[in-house]
């Protein structure tokens, strides 16, 4: 009741619903009996406020929730809170008539007429943000609204069990210890002491710092055993409760801690009293393995696709199918293996540092992702921070925040490359089209950063053709898994099976580069020099092999390098080489130069390359490395 026995939270309640309206007015049938007016009158009026809704949905609302498609064709319950709140008041009104008409013209009567029509219309706005389906999308400001409300829902729940006093038991404070226990489960400490100090005030304030001494207790045990954090909770609510009242508080007051420890452990044990996100990560949230291994898949299976068309397109008599599989196997395996030992190590970290016992999934043993579940992981950029940073430590690998649930209590951390880079592709073809292929791309899936030069046997469109087909093959396999020698095996056996009679061929320089640790590899079948500047040295990468097609195997010739910060690499094709043949001029001018563009760098070797006057067609690609927050 509010001032002067009027009694209308119950309708303000039913008003605040949206969907969920039907069902709390079932609700206030059976709450109408409990009253001190009769219990007609009270469904009456409560009828009057859900059936009142449905036409000033109809003909008044404008609001914009209107379904849009595939929602409902007609939701009658969700009409603007303004409306909602007029609602309440005028049913609150027809409720306060009864003691007027009865009781004739009283100001007593009175004031709870106004009484309950403003407190009605002001409790509507408190109740409405408790009902999932009347926020927004979650932002910080609904997630503050929606734990007012609850706030406000706890706090008259309790104020109504303060009528119902039995003898020797308090359920209002039963229900105030249940209530702060599960706030603290589900929003954390400081919504368990406002619910707490709310729940406490009204049951009496000397159990406000039994409340808060309770939700403590539990805080700190909660991950261990919520059953063993009730009971904790109980017994240092009542040694405090002892120290405030004396031994008057083993009576009645711990006789309701005690049934409220009961009832919440009881609950607990079968599961019918979790918080939000333990019955989302129960019941609703798949398996976060099943996500990560789809996504893997679905990367895989597209560029599988890709390559099995161009192999069905280019080569009728594709007898290499087992490796392929093979392949794929390993692949699929590839990021979707659990790490156990690091994950083991990382729950025993975080429990030492106070995070109680979060879920954790560590998968990958290269392309690492780690998923971080658990109620103490919080929203705040500090603390996720320095989550990120211990286990940055623990696990040695440079870690970066991918994303964070919106209820603040997940966690996933995927591991950073170290270096970023900057390309171009420059070519200068003597002859149309150019007999030069070159590409530069990025293997997404195992962060492999490839270059890649081709240069087809003969002149115009026929080399133009087997370059092309050559350089498009192996960026399938390779970003299908296959590693670059399997990949060059493959390819010198599709061109030497597709026409045994005439020789087709093509040189390759293939480069690779590791974006984790720098680690990179030359892969050069008949392929002219390369280039790594560092610093004011430059180191020529050169082999003495055949190209790709030429001899029944593979003649590739492997050279390691390490890729580091500011580092200058140069692939460049024949017509670059030959001008070496005058000296070495592309050397001297790497030595030299100052500007950092590798556009600019690629277009200078270019422009020395053709006033040596050769006739081979030019291709250039400088490769600028940068660290990964350049």
């Amino acid at each position: 009741p509010l001032p002067f026995s009027v009694r209308p939270l119950g309708i303000s309640f039913v008003c605040a619903a949206a969907e969920n309206a039907p069902f709390a007015f079932i609700g206030l049938i059976a709450a109408a009996f409990f009253t001190d007016l009769p219990p007609l009158v009270y469904v009456i009026s409560s009828l009057f406020a859900i059936t009142a809704r449905i036409p000033v949905k109809l003909f008044l609302d404008n609001s914009k929730s209107s379904p849009t498609d595939g929602e409902k064709s007609l939701n009658l319950f969700s009409e603007a809170l303004p409306l909602r709140a007029a609602c309440s008041a005028v049913s609150a009104f027809v409720l306060s008539l009864y003691p007027i008409i009865t009781g004739g013209f009283r100001y007593y009567d009175l004031f709870g007429a106004i009484f309950s029509i403003g407190g009605s219309a002001l409790a509507v706005p408190l109740f409405f943000g408790v009902f999932e389906s009347n926020l927004p999308p979650k932002t910080r400001w609904s997630k503050i609204y929606k734990s007012a409300s609850e706030l406000a829902v706890a706090g008259a729940a309790c104020l109504s069990l303060t009528l119902f006093p039995l003898n020797g038991f308090e359920p209002a404070l039963a229900l105030a210890f249940i209530l702060t226990l599960d706030f603290c489960l589900s929003h954390g400490l400081v919504e368990a002491c406002a619910c707490a100090i709310i729940c406490g005030a009204v049951c009496g304030f000397e159990n406000i710092p039994v409340l808060i001494i309770s939700a403590f207790t539990a805080f700190c045990i909660f991950d261990v055993s919520p059953s063993l954090a009730a009971a904790v909770a109980c017994i240092s609510g009542s040694v405090c409760g002892i120290m405030i009242s004396g031994s008057t508080y083993m009576t009645s007051p711990f006789l309701s801690l005690l049934s409220g420890c009961a009832f919440f452990a009881t609950i607990k044990k079968l599961s019918l009293f979790q918080s939000p996100q333990s019955r989302a990560a129960n019941t609703q949230a798949p398996d976060p393995t099943s996500s990560l291994r789809l996504e893997c898949t679905k990367s895989l299976i597209n560029n599988a696709q890709v390559l099995l068309n161009k192999l069905s397109a280019e080569f009728s008599d594709f007898r290499h199918a087992r490796q392929f599989v093979e392949v794929l196997q390993r692949e699929a395996a590839f990021d979707t293996e659990e790490n156990s030992p690091l994950q083991k190590t990382l729950q025993r970290r975080f429990f030492e540092l106070g995070l109680g016992k979060p879920r954790i999934y560590v998968f990958g043993k290269r392309n690492t992702k780690i998923i971080i579940q658990g109620e103490r992981i919080g929203d705040k950029a500090e603390k996720l921070e320095f989550i990120r940073r211990q286990a940055e430590e623990i696990s040695g690998l440079k870690l970066v925040k991918a994303s964070a649930a919106g209820d603040g209590r997940a966690l996933v951390l995927v591991r950073e490359p170290a270096i970023s880079y900057h390309h171009a592709i420059i070519q200068s073809e003597r002859e149309s089209p150019c007999g030069d292929t070159a590409l530069c791309f990025y293997d997404k899936q195992r962060n492999f950063l490839y270059g890649l030069i081709c240069d087809g046997m003969g002149s115009g469109k026929e080399a133009n053709g087997i370059s092309s087909k050559a350089a498009s093959l192996l960026e399938s396999l390779l970003l299908s898994g296959y590693e670059p020698q399997e990949a060059l095996f493959t390819l010198s056996k599709l061109l030497s099976e597709q026409s045994p009679k005439n020789e087709i061929s093509t040189t390759v320089d293939l480069m690779r580069i590791d974006t984790y640790t720098g680690e990179g590899r030359f892969f050069k079948c008949g392929a002219a020099p390369g280039y790594v500047k560092r610093g004011n040295e430059v180191i020529r990468l050169s082999s003495r092999t055949v190209p790709v097609g030429i001899l029944s195997f593979t003649d590739c010739e492997e050279i390691s390098f390490s890729a580091k910060e500011n580092d200058l690499i140069i692939m460049a094709s024949d017509g670059v080489a030959e001008c070496e043949s005058d000296g070495a001029p592309i050397i001297e001018y790497l030595k030299t130069h100052r500007t950092s563009s590798p556009k600019e760098i690629g277009e200078d070797i270019a422009a020395l390359a053709r006033k040596q006057g050769k006739k081979d067609d030019i291709s250039v690609i400088p490769i600028k490395i940068f660290p990964q927050n350049y």
